[in-house]
């Protein structure tokens, strides 16, 4: 079974708000997430990076991927009324630009280990069948009393790839 939430239902759910909200919605199901980002060439990104040729930064294509992995963490049992905490982004692969020409961005994001308040998801960004990013992103929820700095050596070198 799959929930939908959008607009302030979501920016509540991430506390993330408009104009830094990528996504319009996200679907979250039982073996992850995938959400739309829908813009047009008068998006604000659009106009003040690299106006000229009318590119997203890839940095927002990666934050939209990692708004999509912190709401289906937020609406995990062990991560309730928790704040999850960016860790690291291991592998990201940029292969496609989006362009200005480009109107939807669909985002897949789907967890491959939680462990000791460690979370850890691969997600892909593509314009049509075009992809156009791909990242690992690992996540820290303190649950269980661990602290960010307790983990941080070993989501580096014990987390499987």
């Amino acid at each position: 079974m799959s929930v939908i939430v959008r607009g302030v239902e979501l920016s509540s759910l991430i506390d993330i708000y408009p104009p830094f909200l990528m996504p319009d919605f996200v679907e979250i199901g039982d073996n992850g997430a995938r959400s739309v980002s829908s813009f047009d060439s008068a998006t604000w990104w659009f106009q003040s990076h690299m106006p000229r040729e009318g590119a997203m930064p890839g940095t927002l294509m990666l934050e939209a991927i990692a708004q999509t992995a912190v709401a289906l963490m937020a609406n995990q049992p062990v991560v309730y009324g928790q704040t999850p905490h960016y860790l690291t982004s291991a592998i990201t692969n940029f292969r496609s630009r989006i362009t200005s020409d480009d109107r939807e961005l669909k985002i897949v994001v789907t967890p491959t280990l939680h462990r000791l308040g460690v979370s850890k998801f691969s997600g892909e960004a593509k314009v049509g069948s075009r992809i156009c990013v791909q990242a690992t992103l690992t996540y820290f929820t303190p649950d269980k009393g661990v602290s960010p700095a307790a983990v941080q050596g070993f989501v580096m070198t014990d987390l499987p790839k």
